[in-house]
């Protein structure tokens, strides 16, 4: 089996230190300090390998070396033929040198993984991801397989990097959704996140298969519901992810259905967009019926006859009216009891409080168990 790992031949007037990557132009891959490397003596050569350890990452990816002194000549990297090329590109072929000495590899998915990766992926922005080909083929069997026009088991990829259309954030985001594990610690943003799922039809994925209740990226998107309800909303409906929006639903009961744009209105469909705005008529209808009854009378006495009672009936219409003209969908349970707990004050009578107050609480324990999601 071929050797994945990029070596660089670097003359002995170089300094072995890695100095800057062209930060200027990649700035979200800063140069780390100078990697500790463990130099071994074989045929003759020195080689230094880069150590990586995932658990000291504060970024999404870090820049890791391996140098090597040969002939006094510096060689081309075996991974990058100097292009933007997608598909696959044979390690033995002769690239075009490279100016920097450093390369980019996942820290997520990197050569000391377990099982040993023994296939290489590059993002767009020349990236390295060493995955374990088999992981991937038993979670998507099509998975790359327009880029690769084939399937990755195939035992050319084992010697050739497969370049895709993918940024490294977006390729890590898929990876971690094949493997089954939380992108959390790379802490990518929820348009990133939204990307990336969108880019799996391309890929040979199907977004509703892997993303399920009990996968790690479900529970991470979920995360952004308060904060991004309609955004997450439009990317389950768009892609048939009902939990996604089912549970963002709730949160969009305070928007005003007006103010949602076309592309908005458009990517989420006639369909959950059906579904949106029935929740806000069913709310807005349900808390008509909870105050359509007044509290019930009581008999008569010498103090409060049917026509005392009557003057609790009207207010009570009137508070009704009130909250049902103003009241929103999302309208909480402490409103409603603002609202209706003034009728008890001043209220002679005992009969007539004791009714009024077990109707109040009747209309907060109807609301707060009324229907919140589509």
């Amino acid at each position: 089996m071929a050797d994945l790992r990029p070596k660089f031949v670097m003359n002995s007037s170089q300094n072995h230190e890695i100095f800057g990557y062209n930060n200027a132009n990649r700035p979200e891959y800063p140069t780390p300090p100078f990697l500790e490397r463990r130099d071994q003596m074989h045929g003759g050569h020195f080689y230094g390998s880069t150590t990586v350890n995932p658990s000291s990452i504060h970024s999404d990816f870090r820049i890791a070396s391996e140098l090597s002194h040969y002939n006094n000549s510096l060689s081309p990297s075996p991974l990058s033929d100097g292009t933007n090329s997608v598909g696959p590109l044979s390690l033995e072929d002769t690239p075009t040198p490279l100016q920097d000495d450093v390369v980019s590899i996942s820290t997520s998915f990197h050569p000391q993984n377990q099982p040993t990766p023994e296939t290489v992926l590059v993002s767009s922005d020349n990236v390295l991801f060493y995955i374990h080909s088999p992981t991937l083929l038993a979670a998507c069997p099509d998975v790359f397989t327009a880029y690769v026009n084939t399937s990755l088991s195939r035992d050319e990829y084992r010697t050739m990097a497969v370049h895709l259309d993918a940024t490294a954030t977006q390729l890590n985001i898929i990876l971690h959704t094949l493997h089954g594990t939380s992108p959390a610690a790379n802490n990518p943003d929820f348009d990133t996140l939204v990307t990336s799922i969108d880019r799996m039809p391309s890929f040979g994925m199907s977004p509703p298969r892997f993303i399920r209740p009990t996968a790690p990226i479900h529970e991470l998107l979920l995360s952004y519901a308060p904060l991004r309800p309609l955004d997450l909303y439009a990317l389950g409906a768009h892609h048939n992810i009902s939990s996604l929006a089912v549970t963002s639903s709730s949160h969009l009961l305070s928007c005003n259905l007006s103010t949602i744009t076309d592309p908005i209105a458009e990517r989420i469909g006639a369909v959950y967009l059906k579904k949106l705005m029935l929740l806000h008529a069913d709310r807005n209808m349900a808390l008509r019926n909870i105050l359509l009854h007044s509290p019930h009378p009581h008999p008569p006495t010498k103090t409060c006859s049917f026509e005392d009672q009557k003057s609790l009936t009207r207010a009570w219409a009137l508070v009704s009216a009130y909250l049902v003209w103003d009241a929103k969908p999302d309208i909480s349970t402490f409103a409603i009891k603002a609202t209706l707990n003034p009728l008890l004050e001043n209220m002679t009578c005992k009969l007539c409080h004791q009714a009024l107050q077990a109707r109040i609480k009747d209309v907060v324990s109807q609301w707060a168990s009324g229907k919140h999601t589509i």
